[in-house]
Order: C-alpha cells, then sequence, then structure tokens
C-alpha cells in the first residue's frame, strides 16, 4: 500500500529528536536509487508511529509516495512507550534475540498476539511466531544465540528436544546449525531409546507383579508383539545383507 508524503504527519511523541544522524546520507541515496524497501507503520489518519527517519529520507530524495502499513486500533493512541517499542522493533540493526525479546514484550504487555504484531510491522506471522517461541526458550538456548553459537533455525530444531540433557549434550557440541542440531537430537533420542530386546526383558520381569489373570493376557500379547518385530527386523537385515 502507497501512501503520498503530503498525506502523513510525524508522531509529535516521536522519541527520535532528529533524524539526520550519521548514515542519513547514505540512505537518502539508497531511496533514490531502490525506493523505501520497509513499509512505514501509520495509524488510519495519517500519523506515523514508526519510521520517521525513512519519512525524512524519502523527502530528502524527492519521493511523492512511500510504501506504508496502517496499525490497528491499539496502536492509535501514540502512546510514548509503545510508539518507541515499535520504532525499535522495526530496526535493521537489531540482534535476532533482541527483536524476539521486543515482540515478547508487545506480546505479554500490550496484548498483542502474532497476529496482531505481524499486521503492526509487516512481518510474516510465521516469522513472527517463531520469534515468540525464541523468546521463551531456555537460558542456555539464549546465550547460545547471544553469541552467535547458532541462529534461529538452530535455536528453533533445539527447542523440539523433549528433555534438558538432551538439550545439554547438543549445546555442547562444536557444530550447531541446524541440520547438524537435528543429527545431534536424532542421535542422542534414538540412544535413549530401549531396544525391543530390552522390552522383552521388561516385559519377562513384569512375571512377580501380575498376579490376575487378565494382566498376564496383557504380557502374554506385548511379549507375542516384541517377538513378532524383532523376527520382523532380523528378516529385513537378513534380505538386505543377501
Amino acid at each position: 500500500m502507497e501512501r503520498a508524503l503530503s498525506k502523513l504527519r510525524p508522531n509529535p511523541k516521536n522519541p527520535r529528536r532528529s533524524s539526520h544522524d550519521e548514515g542519513f546520507d547514505e540512505l537518502v541515496a539508497s531511496i533514490k536509487a531502490q525506493g523505501v524497501l520497509q513499509p512505514l507503520l501509520i495509524t488510519q489518519d495519517g500519523m506515523i508511529l514508526a519510521g520517521h527517519r525513512r519519512y525524512e529520507a524519502a523527502k530528502s530524495a524527492g519521493l511523492d509516495t512511500v510504501p506504508v502499513h496502517i496499525a490497528n486500533d491499539e496502536a492509535r493512541s501514540g502512546d510514548h512507550d509503545f510508539v518507541c517499542l515499535i520504532e525499535n522493533l522495526l530496526r535493521s540493526d537489531l540482534e535476532m534475540l533482541e527483536v524476539a525479546e521486543y515482540m515478547r514484550f508487545c506480546e505479554t504487555e500490550y496484548g498483542f498476539d502474532a497476529k496482531g504484531i505481524s499486521e503492526m510491522t509487516g512481518i510474516r506471522i510465521e516469522t513472527v511466531k517463531n520469534y515468540l517461541k525464541v523468546a521463551t526458550a531456555p537460558a542456555e538456548i539464549k546465550e547460545a544465540l547471544k553469541t552467535d553459537r547458532m541462529g534461529i533455525t538452530s535455536a528453533l530444531e533445539l527447542l523440539r528436544c523433549q528433555k534438558p540433557e538432551t538439550v545439554a549434550a547438543i549445546l555442547a557440541q562444536p557444530d550447531l546449525s541446524r541440520e547438524a542440531v537435528r543429527r545431534h537430537r536424532a542421535r542422542i533420542e534414538k540412544s535413549s531409546t530401549p531396544s525391543l530386546r530390552m522390552m522383552l526383558e521388561q516385559i519377562e520381569a513384569m512375571d512377580e507383579l501380575l498376579d490376575y489373570p487378565e494382566y498376564r493376557a496383557i504380557q502374554s500379547l506385548l511379549r507375542q508383539v516384541a517377538n513378532k518385530m524383532i523376527d520382523a527386523i532380523a528378516q529385513r537385515r537378513r534380505t538386505k545383507a543377501a
């Protein structure tokens, strides 16, 4: 959506006092060459909530219109803290964990869900949901993000682990790329899964606990299933070997 610059007005509570800081001239040159790539966040009546610097640069670049996103009703009040929050969230120099924590703050302090945050910022809702997951990650995962040992996709993969000890074991590995984390998780979870023979031994050990006929019937059924699975796996291995 495009809106004429003449129809926009700065927010009087804008926390950025001057847009003409270091790098402003470079931004103007970039906008002259490519236009405004990131939409401004505005109210329905044209007050700018986020993007004052892009607004000023677009005027300096001689543009007539700029792309905009119109915020929902909750953002119209122009609350100073809220405007600061959105301004910060849309900065390009934020670390991914900072973005996640800002989004979490939108959720907990202002009551926005992932859809609302997406509408305010123009960020895809799936991306917002992933950031919100990272925002509630355990401290050790956040630390790995802060120190650039892993990216957000690796963190999301790590969050699928069911046990804290699995997370700790994976974080001890030197390679924390997404594929490496996935391999580590599969290997650790597979090694911690009881084998069929171990299950069969546990079934046999139930003898002294099963004093009722109906329980013994269940034990017999479990024994049959486990033995059949063991035989099937053995047959499959023999076929592959042949």
